[in-house]
């Protein structure tokens, strides 16, 4: 392919194709772009718990797509990027049985993360997966109802996706290695609330236990752990993400804890290359330090970043990401505004905790030096989680 595009962006999930739409909607010809895409058409991996648990696949999918195309967009699909050059500025990809080679003036990373599979003893076996690709969500939806379930991982995914196999018949134990569930979310003192609704439902839950090895006959059949011995007819992972960044490793593009390191808008250490998504790290709001933090909406705010600069030269100086999470469990909310105490901590900022209950809305402050940095709570009435945007004003107002 002879063809020098403007921008090429690889990865075609969330965060490429909205970048690359919003490159057309910032005035960029739709022939000026190229999106190499691995998998097509995107999807949103938020709706992949209900999906797993056997709602209707085609939700997932991302509607932008067809402006996408209709736009002039070059979409070369089911082609994976195998090499860039960046002393020609070309990518090099195999599409079916042929090898393309796309020139560019600019390239933007787009390549997303892979769901990270701890080294654990039989982890190979048939019945184990993980949930963080739609082809993983399908392979769960077809489990037999009353199946027992092992979920490894009591983040937000592992969280939810207990709370809606339990409401669909299965029985489901869930493992955390930490001792509370939601550590990455939430503060331990709320974490002991939702620890409680979850054993309401009938979770075995099982808090500060590694998992030492599972076990099966070609397929899994149980698990040992460091406190005992559970048995199950499958297992999901969901023990967090890493960068996929293996495509430009090497290349000279920075990388820090394998995320591709950007500045404030997007540029990368090579200045026609840029990066955003679950691949690379992003500047937090109230830190002003760059983080990992592979989140759908931290990737819709660097899709509309990036083109700002690549089609207007526009410097737009990223004030950065204020964390905001929301998660339905069930029947209880969760919701987070700014920074948990121990992510705080993580960053180097000292912080306290000063919790809180009313009626059933169960909250914590988490203040740094008197100031308000974290709001968080945990609620079985939606309505009381609308109080979340009056913190999230005033953390951003304050950091803004």
């Amino acid at each position: 392919m002879s063809k020098e595009y403007s921008v090429v962006v690889v990865g075609g999930g969330l965060a490429g194709t909205y970048l690359a739409l919003n490159l057309i909607r910032e005035g960029l010809e739709g022939g000026e772009v190229a999106l190499v895409a691995n998998e097509w058409p995107p999807y949103t991996k938020h709706v992949l718990v209900p999906i797993a648990c056997g709602e209707d696949p085609s939700t997932a999918y991302l509607g932008v797509s067809k402006e996408l195309i209709k736009s002039g967009v070059k979409v070369l699909n089911n082609c994976l990027a195998e090499g860039i050059d960046l002393s020609r500025n070309e990518v090099r990809a195999r599409c079916g049985s042929d090898y393309l080679t796309i020139k560019f003036k600019y390239l933007v990373i787009a390549t997303g993360g892979k769901a990270f599979i701890p080294p654990i003893k039989g982890v190979n076996l048939r019945g184990i997966t993980t949930l963080y690709t739609l082809d993983d969500a399908t392979y769960l939806s077809k489990l037999r109802r009353s199946s027992k379930v092992l979920v490894v991982g009591a983040g937000l995914v592992g969280t939810s996706l207990t709370t809606k196999l339990i409401s669909r018949g299965f029985r489901v134990g869930l493992i955390e290695l930490k001792d509370h569930v939601l550590p990455q979310v939430i503060d331990h003192e709320l974490s002991k609330v939702v620890e409680e609704y979850l054993r309401s439902l009938g979770v075995v839950l099982k808090l500060g236990t590694e998992v030492i090895k599972f076990v099966g006959s070609g397929r899994v059949e149980g698990a040992l752990l460091s406190n005992g011995f559970l048995s199950t007819d499958a297992v999901v992972l969901t023990t967090g993400v890493r960068p996929n960044t293996g495509l430009i490793q090497g290349s000279g593009i920075e990388l820090s804890g394998g995320a591709v390191v950007i500045n404030d808008y997007g540029m990368t250490s090579v200045s026609n290359v840029f990066a955003l998504g679950d691949c690379a790290l992003s500047k937090d709001l109230i830190t002003g330090k760059y983080v990992y933090r592979p989140l759908g909406f931290v990737a819709a705010h660097y899709a509309k970043l990036i083109p700002k600069y690549l089609v207007r030269g526009e410097v737009v100086k990223d004030r950065g990401v204020l964390p905001t999470i929301y998660e339905e469990l069930g029947g209880a909310y969760v919701v987070r505004v700014g920074l948990s105490a121990s992510e705080a901590n993580s960053l180097g900022i000292p912080a306290e905790v000063r919790c809180g209950k009313e009626g059933n809305l169960h909250y914590c402050e988490v203040l740094s030096y008197g100031d308000l940095i974290g709001w968080e709570a945990v609620a079985t009435s939606h309505h009381h989680v609308i109080k979340s945007w009056m913190y999230y004003n005033e953390i951003a107002g304050n950091y803004g």
